[in-house]
C-alpha cells in the first residue's frame, strides 16, 4: 500500500539504533497485468519442476524462468509464452541442469510493450546422484584408506597431490558398492 513507513532498527540491545523513513507514494515499481496467485517449486529426481498459476494477463507476453549463478546474478534457463486472458492459467518449467546445492529462482514477467516485473523467489537445494566418500585418516601417517559408496560398479582414477600441488602418484580402481581402497 502507499503511504509513509517508519522502520527501526535495534541491534545488540541498543548498540546500533537506526530509524529510517520511506515514502511509498506507488511510482517506484511498475504494475504489470497479472495476478501471480502462485510460484513454487520441487525436486523430481534430478530434475527442478518450477510452477505457477496465474489470472488476468490480457496484456502479458511472456515469462521468463531465472536461475541465480554462483557469482549472484541471475541467468535466463527457460521461457513461456503467457495465454493472455482472465485465467486462471497454470504453467511449468522443468531445470533439468540444477546446480549442486542451492538453487534460487524468480520469473521475470514481461508485458507486451516490454515493462517487466520479478515474482518471489523460490530456493530449491539439489543434490546431485555422485559419489560419496570418506578419506581417513587426517592427518594420514603410513596408510590413505577411501572408502568410496559408488552405488554400483564404476571405475574411478585418483590422483594423489601434496600440499604444494605437486603430482605424487595416480591409480586407476574398480569400486563395485561399498569398498575401502587403501
Amino acid at each position: 500500500d502507499t503511504g509513509i513507513y517508519i522502520c527501526y532498527l535495534d541491534v545488540n540491545l541498543g548498540c546500533i539504533k537506526r530509524k529510517y523513513i520511506y515514502h511509498l507514494d506507488g511510482s517506484c515499481y511498475i504494475v504489470l497485468p497479472v495476478t501471480l496467485k502462485e510460484f513454487k517449486g520441487k525436486q523430481e529426481g534430478e530434475k527442478n519442476v518450477l510452477s505457477w498459476i496465474t489470472t488476468n494477463e490480457e496484456k502479458l507476453a511472456t515469462y521468463i524462468v531465472e536461475r541465480q549463478t554462483s557469482n549472484n546474478s541471475f541467468t535466463e534457463i527457460g521461457r513461456v509464452v503467457a495465454n493472455g486472458g482472465a485465467g486462471p492459467y497454470q504453467y511449468k518449467l522443468l531445470d533439468l541442469n540444477p546446480e549442486s546445492g542451492n538453487n534460487f529462482y524468480r520469473l521475470k514477467i514481461m508485458d507486451k510493450a516490454n515493462s517487466f516485473s520479478y515474482s518471489n523467489i523460490v530456493l530449491l537445494n539439489a543434490k546431485k546422484a555422485g559419489i560419496d566418500f570418506t578419506i581417513y585418516p587426517n592427518p594420514v601417517k603410513e596408510q590413505l584408506n577411501i572408502r568410496i559408496n559408488a552405488g554400483g560398479t564404476k571405475q574411478y582414477t585418483i590422483g594423489l597431490y601434496n600440499l604444494a600441488n605437486q603430482f605424487i602418484s595416480q591409480q586407476n580402481y574398480t569400486v563395485t558398492g561399498n569398498e575401502i581402497i587403501k
